[in-house]
């Protein structure tokens, strides 16, 4: 007799296999969404976000006016330590001032003179070269040709004051940064800032009329008569 396998035959095989795949359908169907589940999610997703979207539309103002601000008072303490450095006086000039809606304009200039006193001299001589364009900072949406830098909307530069208390101006302004570190306020003439110079940085949104509001409290540029500027919000 030859040599031959026992084949142990099951008769239950042919059931179990169709039994494992009705198992494996059933947990399939049960792993998916129906298309009222589908439905369901997208409606739920929708409320939310629509609900949502006013805080994060206010939470973008504030991040665009805390940016502008921020970028300012980054690029003001750059040019100081950079006029202590080269030792040359450098101009922040506030050229541009928006009371009432988005806008402003910001020039850094190198002097070609250590003296903001002499430099106050040949602005006032009408020296046009005088001066050195660094950078042009500009805020909410003001056009500079060529500007390639950021220029955050909804954002205005309302105004400028000596110290805290007085009124606020919206006339052209230069502060000079001495390499001593020393700033001066350049108007007509040279003056010291007894406390500090206050720039404000205000958000601003369309109203109905069309017309820009502005909206909480402006953020405040503090340029010290020594030492480095700093953002102060309220």
């Amino acid at each position: 007799m030859g040599a031959f396998s026992l084949i142990r035959r099951n008769p239950s095989n042919g059931h179990g296999a169709l039994n494992g795949s009705l198992r494996l359908a059933k947990r399939h169907r049960e792993a998916g969404f129906t298309i009222n589940e589908i439905l369901g999610v997208v409606v739920i997703v929708g409320v939310v976000t629509m609900l949502a979207y006013p805080a994060m539309k206010t939470f973008s103002g504030r991040s665009n006016a805390t940016s502008a601000a921020t970028r300012i008072t980054h690029t003001f303490n750059r040019a100081r330590s950079q006029a202590m450095r080269r030792n040359r006086a450098i101009v922040a000039d506030f050229v541009l001032f928006h009371a009432n809606e988005p806008g402003g304009r910001i020039d850094f200039l190198e002097a070609r003179t250590n003296s903001c006193a002499q430099l106050s001299e040949q602005i006032q001589d009408g020296d046009e070269n005088a001066t050195m364009l660094l950078d042009s900072l500009p805020v909410g949406g003001t056009v500079i040709e060529n500007h390639q830098g950021a220029n955050e909307a909804n954002v205005g530069l309302r105004g400028w004051r000596a110290g805290s208390d007085g009124p606020v101006a919206t006339t052209r302004v230069r502060l000079c940064i001495s390499p001593n570190g020393k700033t001066y306020l350049l108007q007509r003439d040279i003056r010291d800032i007894e406390s500090w110079v206050e720039v404000e940085v205000q958000r601003y949104r369309a109203s109905e009329g069309g017309a820009a509001q502005s909206v909480g409290p402006a953020r405040r540029l503090v340029f010290p008569g020594f030492g480095a500027a700093r953002l102060v919000v309220n």
